[in-house]
């Protein structure tokens, strides 16, 4: 995000946070390869294929979607990473390399919309679920707190894999 729009304090935070966000995904991504992506650290956890690819989903709609009307995601995926979105067979997710791929080019894509924003910005209404999220302030603001959860099981998702964690039949 450009240094010029740092004017208010909220986004200046929010840069750090973002910035964050995206190099800790990068570099866990980077560590967990295709054939181990499906495994589940227990019955109820969740994949690293979903958890990219819900992040995805979190990124697109909580900094783009549901503040300015815009969206960079795979929206044919909505079905497998939305919010709600039911577990499915593990062969009918996308391959992680694509998901990983549409999830760096979704943050690129939101960095640059996110460049753009004056601290008014802030204060005019979302363009969707208004009542949960009536400015995008409230919108990032939410994004701060799921982006980190999800961020934090991919992690655990990767360092119990490395140390020869293994699927939960």
């Amino acid at each position: 995000m450009k240094s010029e729009h740092r004017e208010s304090g909220f986004l200046e935070v929010f840069t750090g946070i973002f910035e964050f966000f995206d190099e800790q995904s990068a570099e866990n991504c980077g560590c967990i390869g295709e054939e181990s992506s499906l495994d589940r650290l227990g019955p109820e956890l969740n994949h690293p294929v979903w958890l990219v690819g819900h992040m995805t989903w979190l990124t697109d709609s909580l900094l783009a979607e549901i503040p300015f009307g815009k969206s960079f995601r795979n929206r044919e995926w909505d079905r497998f990473f939305a919010a709600g979105s039911k577990k499915v067979e593990d062969k009918e997710y996308p391959r992680f390399a694509e998901v990983t791929e549409r999830f760096a080019s979704v943050k690129k894509s939101v960095a640059a919309l996110l460049d753009d924003l004056k601290s008014a910005d802030f204060d005019k209404a979302c363009t969707a679920l208004t009542d949960w999220f009536p400015t995008p302030l409230d919108s990032m603001l939410h994004f701060v707190k799921d982006a980190n959860y999800h961020l934090g099981q991919l992690n655990y998702a990767r360092r119990a894999g490395s140390a020869g964690g293994s699927s939960a039949e």
